[in-house]
């Protein structure tokens, strides 16, 4: 109980911005504190703050990598002398995004509208991951043409991974 409590104090100070004020009249700090919850909810909805976001984001994992190398070269001697080696993902490869929804900020919204806030996410982030994946790509050299690939029932599939592809 006392954990929940600890919970709700770092929700209304951290989350909401709520100046709890708590008194000594024998009402539970419980129930003090969803009271203020409810009777400031519609002053912090237009608050400007920063917020995390509902969506945690896991490395996405691939079957195949493989290293590709540059060496930068000195403009004088054009010769390089110091290759830089780094991880690619092979044009076919497969991996698997993993993302986590988690709409901990919906505690106190009615659970129809929560339920559309939801749909309405879900159908955001597929879109968005599709754009960024298929369109733009996604990594240092997305620019190059790296980076793109697929959403499939089954993960990722790479598109192109390489410059002279």
């Amino acid at each position: 109980n006392s954990k929940l409590i600890e919970e709700l104090i770092k929700y209304c100070v951290y989350e909401l911005g709520i100046n709890i004020n708590i008194k000594k009249d024998g009402t539970s700090l419980y129930k003090q504190l969803i009271d203020q919850i409810k009777s400031n909810k519609c002053k912090t909805n237009n608050i400007f703050s920063v917020k995390r976001g509902r969506a945690v984001f896991y490395p996405t994992y691939f079957n195949r990598i493989s290293y590709e190398v540059i060496n930068p070269h000195n403009r004088e001697t054009r010769a390089g002398k110091n290759p830089i080696m780094y991880e690619v993902v092979p044009k076919g490869t497969r991996g698997i995004f993993q993302l986590k929804y988690i709409p901990y900020d919906g505690i106190l919204t009615k659970r129809t509208n929560l339920e559309k806030e939801i749909n309405y996410d879900i159908e955001f982030i597929e879109e968005i991951l599709k754009g960024a994946l298929e369109y733009a790509g996604i990594g240092a050299k997305a620019k190059l043409g790296w980076g793109r690939g697929k959403i499939d029932k089954n993960g990722i599939e790479c598109f192109k991974v390489s410059w002279g592809e």
